[in-house]
């Protein structure tokens, strides 16, 4: 059985390290770079955790090693939100969780052995807790999202990711609840895991290198307004290319989202739009994605919703309403989505914009200058 659990966890560890150099192919240098390496990193740390003769090596090598294992869920949450939340950018204030579960861990590793019994309970409990909390967060991410998806690849990882993670992270609570810390499960239930482990790691990385292109894009810039992408995509009812029928469809879009501002409706779905405009849900997300350049449904309405803002903030006549409340009038539910939206779009604050514009000559149509 020993034989068997290594040759698992050794082909887990290469699949891993495989997984690793394949971030920093598809994306070098990014933030999901570092992070998807340093997750499989953790992921191979886990594995040697896990390995029979792990309790026989050095006190400071182990150490060494479980301060790796204990940054996994942090960096799973992290390169999970990368991935799947095309708003997430990673801020210092997200490595408190790291610091934490580092600190707990490093504490309850030195402790003496006569240290009351308590208290390594409670810093096992935290430990707990942490992982459970970053685990589910980055599901519930995963899930929520995947009505939006637009990219077709993405949408169908994002409920096997959701199962498959779901399932193991209920074996290993259970495991910890009826056998405690991992070196004393039975070695029948350690294969399990090395196992699941591998499979995992290597669904992932089958879909990494088949997707990459589209699956782990670069992010783009600040789009500009969906009507000058309309003309650039041939657009309109004339068109004879062998886009035609596309260029036609992406015509009446922006007529139903620019003249009808279909984009006021409260609760709009990709569903509803796709009804609307007479074609199947499937075309819809595609010449959203392919051809105007938009990963989710979100970004795509929001980009009517700002250019609104943008318009009534470049308004005279509207200089003395508030921020907050052209945000809440366009549909945003507080003052900071709104303002971290702006901002990626724009490129300034909206009071900076709003400023800006109202010092410029009258005539001068704000959408459009930053288009």
């Amino acid at each position: 059985m020993d034989d068997l659990d290594s040759l698992v966890r050794g082909a887990a560890i290469g699949i891993s390290l495989l997984l690793g150099a394949a971030y920093w192919q598809r994306r070098p240098r990014s933030d999901l770079a570092w992070s998807g390496s340093l997750y499989a990193t953790g992921v191979i740390a886990y594995l040697l955790i896990g390995h029979p003769a792990f309790s026989t090596w050095r006190p400071l090598f182990r150490l060494g090693i479980g301060m790796v294992s204990l940054a996994t869920p942090f960096f799973f949450w992290a390169q999970a939100r990368l991935i799947f939340d095309d708003g997430f950018r990673l801020r210092l204030r997200h490595f408190q969780w790291l610091v934490f579960i580092e600190v707990s861990g490093v504490l309850r590793f030195v402790l003496p052995a006569d240290t009351d019994v308590s208290m390594r309970a409670t810093l096992g409990l935290a430990l707990r807790v942490a992982f459970l909390a970053l685990v589910t967060q980055a599901l519930f991410a995963v899930w929520r999202g995947r009505a939006a998806d637009l990219v077709e690849t993405r949408a169908r990882l994002r409920l096997a990711l959701v199962f498959a993670t779901g399932i193991m992270s209920a074996f290993v609570i259970v495991a910890a609840l009826l056998y405690g810390p991992m070196p004393s499960w039975p070695a029948s239930v350690r294969l399990v895991e090395a196992t699941a482990i591998l499979l995992l790691n290597l669904g992932f990385g089958v879909a990494l290198m088949r997707f990459g292109e589209d699956f782990l894009s670069m992010p783009r810039p600040p789009s500009p307004m969906v009507a000058q992408l309309a003309r650039e995509n041939g657009a309109g009812p004339d068109a004879a290319s062998p886009d035609a029928p596309d260029a036609d469809a992406i015509a009446r879009l922006e007529a139903l989202m620019s003249r009808e501002e279909t984009w006021r409706e409260t609760g709009l779905t990709i569903a509803a739009l796709a009804s609307r405009l007479g074609v199947p849900e499937y075309r819809l997300r595609r010449l959203i994605n392919q051809r105007l350049g938009f990963r989710n449904f979100t970004a795509f309405v929001n980009e009517y919703r700002l250019a609104a803002a943008a318009s009534r903030l470049a308004d005279r006549t509207h200089a003395r309403l508030p921020v907050l409340t052209i945000a809440l009038d366009l549909g945003w539910g507080s003052i900071g989505p709104f303002n971290r939206a702006f901002r990626a779009r724009f490129g300034m604050p909206p009071s900076d914009y709003r400023r800006q514009r109202l010092q410029d000559p009258p005539d001068r149509s704000p959408a459009i200058a930053d288009s």
